[in-house]
């Protein structure tokens, strides 16, 4: 059975092993442990394996496969997702719903209780989808992009690379958002959002 390890150590990480355990979501993997730079510890028995330095030791020890966590932030979190696929690691799709996309993503993870509208999704590598969000179709996501819960990406709308729709927040159909923007709780983005912005009420 391929073995894996989520890098970080947070509320997401922890959920992402208790439905493991208890849900049984993606039992088809191994899990092994955490990689925290800062954390000391376990959680339901699996232990904190070191921080950025073991890497080539899990390698050794065919754990090839990584889920990155890192939420808080997004370009932190594609920089190193970045890192690792070029030490050689594996991104599995971690998708729990229905997806009946065209699946030429790695990393991406989608929750359950996600909706996708239509037809013709791209979804960037190393994106993430939250629980109650939609996405409605002929829309992108770039790389890293994460979609909070309970947000909305509306028609042909597109997300760039690192960015982040904060919990309750949309973007209006035909909008383009660039790359590493945050588009703040609640906010109904209608109008094009160069790179590097924010948008907050």
């Amino acid at each position: 059975m391929n073995k894996f390890f989520i890098y970080g150590f947070g509320h997401n990480a922890k959920k992402f092993a208790w439905n493991y355990v208890h849900n049984k979501f993606f039992n088809e993997l191994e899990f092994v442990g955490f990689v925290d730079d800062a954390e000391k510890g376990e959680y339901l028995g699996f232990p904190i394996l070191g921080d950025n330095k073991v890497f080539n030791n899990l390698k050794k020890r065919g754990i090839n496969n990584v889920f990155v966590t890192l939420l808080k932030n997004p370009r932190r979190r594609l920089e190193k997702c970045l890192e690792l696929e070029n030490k050689g690691f594996k991104f599995p799709n971690f998708i729990q719903n229905n997806f009946s996309g065209e699946v030429n993503f790695k990393g991406v993870y989608i929750d359950e209780t996600s909706k996708f509208l239509g037809v013709d999704f791209n979804l960037g590598d190393f994106s993430l989808i939250g629980p109650y969000s939609t996405i409605e179709g002929k829309s992108t996501l770039g790389k890293g992009a994460i979609v909070s819960p309970y947000s909305f990406v509306g028609y042909n709308s597109g997300i760039g690379d690192g960015s982040v729709l904060y919990p309750y927040a949309g973007i209006a159909p035909n909008k383009k958002i660039g790359k590493f923007c945050i588009i703040g709780p609640k906010v109904f983005q209608k109008q094009h959002l160069g790179d590097g912005k924010i948008s907050k009420q």
